[in-house]
Parts: structure tokens; C-alpha cells; sequence
């Protein structure tokens, strides 16, 4: 029973480390147009931190940025460009 719960250990640690490698950083540049537009009119300031993230063979972005008033706020954006659901 060692061994399985051992290979099962093992198995869940790989899947952690693929999904956490398609994530990347990113820049305001590299992204989309439609993406790179939303993004702007959300962040209407600084923008904090951006990546795009793979999942289930899908991208979209996430990102933290600044507002104007000076709060961070979450971004998260789909390939189109329209904010991403859950």
C-alpha cells in the first residue's frame, strides 16, 4: 500500500507542475488586441502584474492592475476579450 499511496504522491506533485508551467507573465504588448483594449479601459492606471494562463486548452489573462483611486484590482480576461467568468 506504500508504493501506491507513494506513486499517487508523485503523480499529483507532476500534474501540479504542468499546470503551473503554462502560466506565464506577460507584457501589455504581447497581449491581443480585444484583450489589450479591455485590460485598458479596466485598468484606467498602472498596470501591476499580467499573465496568460492555459487551461483546458483555453488562454486567458489575469492580471492585478492600479485604478486611478489607487486600489489594485484583479483583472481577468478571456481570448476575446470579454472578462472571464468562472
Amino acid at each position: 500500500m506504500k508504493i501506491r499511496e507513494f506513486v499517487i504522491a508523485v503523480a499529483m506533485i507532476a500534474v501540479a507542475a504542468l499546470a503551473h508551467a503554462a502560466d506565464q507573465k506577460t507584457t501589455l504588448k504581447n497581449l491581443p488586441p480585444a484583450v489589450k483594449a479591455t485590460v485598458d479601459a479596466e485598468s484606467k492606471g498602472e498596470i501591476v502584474a499580467l499573465e496568460s494562463v492555459v487551461e483546458h486548452g483555453k488562454t486567458r489573462y489575469e492580471g492585478r492592475v492600479k485604478t486611478k483611486a489607487g486600489k489594485t484590482v484583479a483583472v481577468e480576461v478571456d481570448a476575446d476579450g470579454k472578462p472571464y467568468k468562472k
